[in-house]
This record gives structure tokens, C-alpha cells and sequence, in this order.
């Protein structure tokens, strides 16, 4: 199994500002987008990157002013993550890898929280469905034939349907790659 986190901080003031930081520290691999690419056999392993290669640490900025704080209107973030969700093993032995991602835990501020569930993404590859956290544990991103490598860039959104209070808000999601 491989996991990556992704701490998410947002601040929020009159003129407001989230950040949502991508942490992982799998494997390096070479950036590339949309594509699937058919491993030979081998020793069955899996790996998994979410964000920019041998950064460690990704951030994601999401900008609002006080005049379209809670309008409704989604406010992109930026830049796009890259997520490869990459399994090997034996075509012989037919298994299936599962990216799932927990995000359970709220952003907090003080006694102030934001739920996961107001961040969604849009992507660049249909096997890496759109989607929103759910707040729960164990979402199923996207599962695939073992000897696959699996890569696509996520556009992060913060959904902008109500105002919270003024803070810095911390939290994090958990992506997790298996293939029993």
C-alpha cells in the first residue's frame, strides 16, 4: 500500500485567501498527463505521487475577495496537481489497484471548522473521474487493471457557497493506493 497526504490551509479574511498544501513522498517519477502505459511482467508493486515531483510539497491557492466571498460562483485553484497511480505485476495474475482518499478530517480554525466537502476537481482523464471530497473515509477515486500506470493533473475548487469566519483553516486528506 502507498499513501500520500494532503494538508489543506486556508485563511480566510476580508480579503480571503485558501491554500490547500499537497504533500507526498513516494517514488519520483517523470511528469506526463492522460496517458496509460501497459507494464510487463514483473514483481508486483505499486506507486503512487500526488503533486509536483521531488517538491515534497505542492500548494494549491484558492483567491477571494470579500465582495465574492460565498457568492456561489467556484473559485478555481491553482496550480493543477498531478496524481500517477502506477501497479505492476504478473499479466498472469490479474489484480486490481484502488486509489481511494480518506477526508474525513475538517479544515479547523479555532473552534471554527470548513468540511473537505466544499473542495471538488476536475481532471484531464476519464479514468480519474470528477469529483468531491465526501468527507468520509475510503473514497474510490478510480480502480484499474494491475501492470497500468494511471496519470492525470486535478483542478482543485472551493465550492464558494457560504462565508466562514475569519482564520487560518488546517486539514488533511490521505491518498492511498492498494492492490491486494
Amino acid at each position: 500500500m502507498s499513501t500520500c497526504n494532503v494538508s489543506i490551509q486556508c485563511k480566510l479574511r476580508a480579503s480571503v485567501l485558501l491554500t490547500a498544501a499537497l504533500f507526498c513522498s513516494v517514488a519520483d517519477m517523470r511528469h506526463a498527463t492522460a496517458v496509460t502505459v501497459v507494464v510487463a511482467n514483473g514483481t508486483p508493486q505499486i506507486r503512487l505521487r500526488v503533486g509536483a515531483a521531488g517538491a515534497g510539497i505542492s500548494l494549491v491557492t484558492f483567491t477571494l475577495t470579500a465582495t465574492n466571498a460565498g457568492n456561489g460562483v467556484a473559485i478555481n485553484g491553482a496550480p493543477n496537481i498531478t496524481i500517477i497511480a502506477e501497479a505492476r505485476g504478473p499479466v498472469a495474475n490479474a489484480r486490481n489497484a484502488t486509489l481511494t482518499v480518506n477526508s474525513t478530517a475538517a479544515m479547523i480554525s479555532g473552534a471554527d471548522s470548513i468540511p473537505m466537502s466544499v473542495i471538488t476537481w476536475t481532471t484531464n482523464d476519464a479514468t480519474f473521474p470528477v469529483g468531491t471530497f465526501s468527507g468520509g473515509a475510503g473514497q474510490v477515486l478510480t480502480t484499474f487493471q494491475n501492470s497500468r500506470r494511471r496519470t492525470t493533473a486535478h483542478t482543485f475548487r472551493y465550492a464558494n457557497t457560504q462565508i466562514f469566519p475569519a482564520g487560518t483553516y488546517n486539514g488533511q486528506v490521505t491518498y492511498t493506493l492498494s492492490m491486494p
